[in-house]
Parts: C-alpha cells; structure tokens; sequence
C-alpha cells in the first residue's frame, strides 16, 4: 500500500476547517466528484506554493449510469495522476470531501467500487515511486470557501 495517512477523525466543521486552512504544504491537490443535471464527473486540481498547477476533469456519464460515490473515487485517482506528473514532491496534502471514499481506499476489498480504490492505490503506488515523500489524504469540509475545493 502507498504511503498515504487518511485523516478523518475531525469531530467538528469548524475544527476541519482550521485544519485544513493550518496545513503548509508546498503541494496541496484537492479532489472532488459530483452530480449536476443527472450527470456525473470528476474533478481535481493541484496548488504548488499556493499557485494552480494543474487540474484534471472527467466526465462519467448519467446519473443513471453512474453514482456521485464513483465519481469521488476516480477524482481520488486523478489527484495520484497529477502527483506522479510533479517533478518533486516531498510532501503533499490531499482534499477530499468525501469521508465514505476516505475511508475506501484504506479498506478497498469488499467495498462497493473497490476496483476504483484499487486504481487508487496504484496510481499511488506509481506517484510514490517517483517521490520520496508522505501523502496525506485529509478530509475537509465542501463549499466553505476552502481555495481549490470549490
């Protein structure tokens, strides 16, 4: 398994705020899927220095055909993508706003859309082989005007 620490033991919003506003982290990539007008996709975007770098959409398809929890997940995939295109990254801090996709990729078998933590973990897995550093996937608090995770 790739070196990634999942946080999700915020008791409050306003402490996961705090936290995520408190980290200093040079990378900083933020993921987040979503449903509008029955259709679903992706999305993820990376800071260096607290400029944006780089970002990656996917479009899924219908709601009827797909569901926002896989949408979350493959934005997951997509922030180990755009890790692994960074030419040196000792450390960086990874958004997600979905607790239940958090807690997947730390327990992918037997989970619905295991094989989408499994993608997960081996673009982590690849990104970690380029880069020395620690991972940390920490959940935070969507629409709080949190910058990259709108």
């Amino acid at each position: 398994m790739a070196p990634v620490v999942p946080h999700l033991n915020t008791p409050s919003k306003e402490e996961a705020v705090a936290a995520t506003t408190t980290v200093h982290s040079r990378v900083m990539v933020f993921s987040d899927g979503s449903g509008h007008d029955r259709h679903i996709g992706a999305a993820t975007v990376l800071y260096r220095d607290s400029e944006e770098k780089s970002t990656l959409t996917k479009y899924m398809g219908t709601a009827v055909q797909h569901t926002v929890y896989k949408a979350e997940l493959l934005g997951l995939a997509l922030v180990a993508k755009l890790i692994s295109t960074e030419l040196h990254v000792p450390y960086a801090m990874i958004g997600a706003d979905s607790q239940v996709a958090i807690w997947a990729v730390g327990h992918s078998r037997g989970t619905l859309g295991h094989y989408l933590t499994d993608v997960f973990q081996e673009q982590m897995t690849v990104a970690c082989s380029k880069h020395t550093g620690m991972l940390e996937l920490r959940w935070m608090l969507g629409h709080t005007g949190i910058v990259g995770n709108e």
